[in-house]
Formats: structure tokens, C-alpha cells, sequence
């Protein structure tokens, strides 16, 4: 089966915007073929009990007696349950269900084409009519998802694109944590972060209240750079108060 080259592996995960885009597609695709289904699946059933012939689907059940019998409706309610299901198959991960209830909805409008009591026509022509053009794109759809299921990130591309996107690091860093082993990770040291006492000391004795302290000096080790460092010298400048008030 040929690939589309939209949404093909890409390296440093470029594929993700794509195969994101694709992905949010099918699920509104599968979405709305689910609940069409639902829907017709409903209407259908109430008018079987409404003793009104369908075309296509009350083909079978007819064999199995008059449209008024209790094996024709247990039959066609039976058949309705089967294409209810193969639509919740296909809302999940069988995609591939989409494409037979493509050909479902092809023969019942078909044969709504053919049918003499005007009613059952309408009926036919608009629920297969419907469902043809709403499931002509299941066949793309289904190819995507296979397409999808084997490339780099399925399923959640959305939530690692946005961490790549967040992150400029991201892939240099998945490269590293996923290519060195977790028992090695373990084993690496940590190196260790010093700082001379006499940058800190000239630093600290220009600062303000409300200076911070920069990253690189939190948590480091100190180590002392000469043993003639140069401690910060502070003058202090006493007044009288008394001497001010006779001012």
C-alpha cells in the first residue's frame, strides 16, 4: 500500500505537526461516522416496529417470513445491532469497518433507487445517500491510521509536539536519555559545581536587598582561591541624633 509522504517519519520528530494534524482529522472523521450510524441505526429500528420495509436491510429478514412475524424482526434488529457494532469498531482502532459500512450505505441507497413504495424509497436514498458521501473518505482514512499506527510518536504526537516545541532541548535530550541505557544513566557522576570565595565575597558585598544570588552560586561547593582573599571592608557612619534636632 503506498504512504503518504505527508505525514512520513521525519528526523528530529518534524513529522509531529503533521501526523498531529492528521490524527485530530480521523478522530472527527471516525466521530461523526459513529454517531450518523447511531443515528440510523435508531431511526431504522423504530420504523421496522413501524412495519416498514427497507431497502436492503429488510432483504434478509424477509426470507424468514411476513414483515409482521417475530423472526423478521429479530432478524432485521439483529442486523441493525451488527452495523451498530461494526461502526463502534471502526469509532475505536478497526478502521477498516468504516470501509464495509462505506458498501452498507452504497446498497442501501442502490437499492432505495429500485424500490416502488415512494416512502421506503425516501428512506433509502436519504440514509444511503448520506452515508456514501460521509464514508467515501474512509478508505484514506483507514490507509492514514495503518500509516500512523507504525511512525515514531503514535498516538500522542499533539502532546510531543508541543513538548518540542516548549523545549528547544527536546530532541538532543530524548536522544541522550533514550540512547544511553538506564542502568549506565544511573552510574554517571555528577559533576560537581564550585565557585571561588572571593567572586562571591565581591559580589555579595555590592549587592542591594533586592539582588538574588545567581543560579551558578546556589548548591555549589566553595573553595577558597588564595589564603590572602580580601575580605569586604564596611564603614560605618554613627550620628547624633540629639546634634540633628538642634540643627
Amino acid at each position: 500500500m503506498k504512504k503518504s509522504s505527508r505525514i512520513a517519519e521525519k528526523p528530529d520528530h518534524a513529522h509531529y505537526p503533521a501526523c498531529s494534524t492528521r490524527m485530530i482529522e480521523i478522530e472527527k472523521f471516525s466521530s461523526r461516522a459513529f454517531f450518523y450510524t447511531l443515528f440510523c441505526c435508531v431511526v431504522l429500528g423504530m420504523l421496522t416496529f413501524a412495519v416498514v420495509y427497507i431497502p436492503a436491510i429488510s432483504f434478509i429478514p424477509s426470507a424468514f417470513g411476513s414483515m409482521t412475524s417475530i423472526n423478521y424482526f429479530g432478524v432485521q434488529l439483529a442486523e441493525l445491532a451488527l452495523i451498530f457494532a461494526m461502526a463502534f469498531l471502526g469509532y475505536g482502532k478497526r478502521k477498516f469497518f468504516n470501509n464495509i459500512l462505506f458498501f452498507v450505505y452504497l446498497a442501501i441507497a442502490v437499492a432505495g433507487f429500485f424500490e416502488e413504495n415512494v416512502f421506503s424509497a425516501v428512506v433509502g436514498e436519504v440514509v444511503g445517500v448520506a452515508g456514501v458521501v460521509l464514508f467515501f473518505r474512509s478508505f484514506g482514512v483507514w490507509a492514514d491510521y495503518r500509516q500512523l499506527t507504525n511512525t515514531e510518536g503514535f498516538p500522542y504526537f499533539n502532546i510531543r509536539y508541543a513538548e518540542s516545541r516548549d523545549k528547544p532541548d527536546y530532541s538532543a535530550r530524548r536522544a541522550v536519555k533514550y540512547s544511553t541505557p538506564s542502568k549506565e544513566r544511573a552510574e554517571m557522576p555528577v559533576p560537581e559545581r564550585t565557585c571561588d570565595l572571593g567572586e562571591l565575597s565581591a559580589f555579595l558585598g555590592g549587592m542591594s536587598s533586592s539582588d538574588t544570588v545567581p543560579a551558578e552560586y546556589v548548591g555549589s561547593e566553595f573553595r577558597q582561591s588564595s589564603p590572602e582573599t580580601p575580605k569586604p571592608e564596611f564603614e560605618f557612619f554613627l550620628t547624633d541624633e540629639s546634634d540633628d534636632a538642634d540643627i
